[in-house]
């Protein structure tokens, strides 16, 4: 916890933590600032967030170099390291999604791995919900409306919510 001393001043060494942590947000801010939780069940070892069609996947464990995912089914057009852009080698089967993380792009606090995913599995999901939880979808020229029997409707936006 960082907290005021009695005379009401930060002691010098959380002033320099809460600076690393705000030179890191200045860099990495965008896979987290207006994201929600990603597709990737959260561990002490890997998390993920999304924005949209991009998925954030933070990988947190410096000592290791290959990941599993285990049913990852995501369909995604490209899978990059946010500090190089530089291609993700991977493999994706029915079981799931291995990482084989090159070991020159591991960050020592956070190796980001950005994401694409098709925008099918987007839409794929507001109908799902729709059909399995809300009711019966409506597509129309201003866009994707999902009613249920007792009259509560759900438009694009709100259901943007729960992508």
């Amino acid at each position: 916890n960082v907290g005021p001393m009695p005379n009401g001043k930060i002691q010098d060494e959380h002033i320099k933590s809460l600076s690393e942590i705000g030179d890191w947000l200045n860099i990495y801010g965008e896979t987290i600032y207006k994201t929600k939780k990603g597709p990737i069940e959260p561990t002490d070892e890997i998390a993920s967030t999304q924005n949209g069609k991009t998925v954030y996947i933070h990988l947190l464990n410096d000592n290791k170099s290959n990941y599993f995912i285990l049913d990852f089914n995501k369909e995604f057009q490209k899978l990059t390291y946010l500090d190089s852009n530089k291609q993700v080698s991977h493999k994706k089967t029915k079981e799931g999604l291995s990482l084989f993380i090159d070991k020159n792009e591991i960050n020592g606090v956070d190796t980001i791995l950005k994401m694409e995913i098709l925008w099918f599995n987007v839409f794929y999901n507001i109908i799902f919900l729709g059909l399995q939880v809300f009711g019966s979808p409506n597509i129309s020229a201003s866009g994707l409306t999902i009613s249920n029997e007792t009259g509560t409707s759900f438009s694009n936006r709100e259901l943007s919510l729960f992508l």
